[in-house]
C-alpha cells in the first residue's frame, strides 16, 4: 500500500497573509477522511470569499471511482449543493 500525504487544515487568514489568491475546497480526500459534506464545503466557500480568496471547488470522483471507471461528472457545482446562497457572476 502506498503512503499518501493528506490535505491539512489552514485558516483563510493564514492563506491571505501568505499571499495566496486561490483555495481548493471539496477535495475527495477531505470528503472521505474528514466527512466534509456539501453543507460544510458551502460554509468554507463563503468564508474564502469573505477573506477575498477565490475558491476552486472540487465536485469530482474518488480515486477508487476513477480506477473503476465509475465517474460521476457534475456539470454544475450548484447541483451538488455547494454553491447554495452564493452570488453568481464572480470572476
Amino acid at each position: 500500500m502506498r503512503r499518501r500525504e493528506h490535505l491539512q487544515e489552514i485558516s483563510p487568514g493564514m492563506l491571505v497573509d501568505s499571499g495566496v489568491s486561490y483555495v481548493i475546497l471539496g477535495h475527495s480526500e477531505r470528503r472521505q477522511y474528514f466527512n466534509e459534506d456539501d453543507e460544510c464545503i458551502n460554509r468554507k466557500v463563503r468564508k474564502a470569499i469573505e477573506y477575498g480568496l477565490i475558491p476552486i471547488i472540487c465536485c469530482g470522483e474518488t480515486i477508487q471511482q476513477r480506477e473503476e471507471n465509475n465517474i460521476r461528472v457534475h456539470k454544475e457545482a450548484d447541483k451538488c449543493g455547494i454553491c447554495t446562497g452564493i452570488a453568481r457572476g464572480c470572476s
